[in-house]
């Protein structure tokens, strides 16, 4: 395995770095980490942009491999039961289920399905759940109905309808 060898102006850099990180995580502003270490302020907030970027990207990493392993135990233990599966055990069946539902839920297949809830009079209402429709409906109706009380013939219409249509 080669060495590798730092420069000294590359070491102070790095060092330079770290105290940034260390004054900021104290809580100091990037105007006075600057000042005390003669730099401008926008070094500081690069060093710590660079800092928080590389420590996500670490962490994505690692949510990565802890999904593929979780998948990887998922296909093991369908494997183990699937000749069970195929030959009609309930049992066996309902557990692959189950198995198929946590490898679902992994992945994000079960995200909410959008749903589109059409009311009579031109009403339409595009939602995640039956409860947030209905939630929308009153909120909509509310405004319909505020609408009306404030309409300058009362939201009564000479045609017969409410509303003026």
């Amino acid at each position: 395995m080669p060495k590798r060898r730092w420069s000294p102006s590359g070491i102070a850099k790095i060092e330079r770095d770290r105290h940034i990180i260390d004054l900021r995580k104290a809580g100091f502003g990037f105007e006075k980490i600057a000042a005390q270490l003669g730099c401008k302020p926008y070094v500081c907030r690069k060093v710590i942009s660079n800092a928080m970027r590389a420590l996500i990207e670490i962490d994505q990493g690692a949510l990565e491999e802890i999904l593929q392993l979780e998948l990887e135990r998922t296909n093991d233990m369908l494997m183990a039961i699937w000749p069970d599966v195929l030959s009609g055990d309930l049992r066996a069946t309902l557990v692959a289920l189950k198995i198929q539902e946590r490898r679902a839920k992994f992945l994000g297949l079960d995200a909410a399905e959008r749903m589109d809830v059409s009311v009579s009079g031109g009403l339409m209402i595009q939602t995640e759940t039956p409860e947030s429709a209905a939630e929308d409906i009153r909120e909509r109706m509310a405004e319909m109905r505020t609408r009306l009380l404030e309409a300058p013939d009362g939201g009564v219409a000479t045609n017969g309808h409410a509303g003026g249509g």
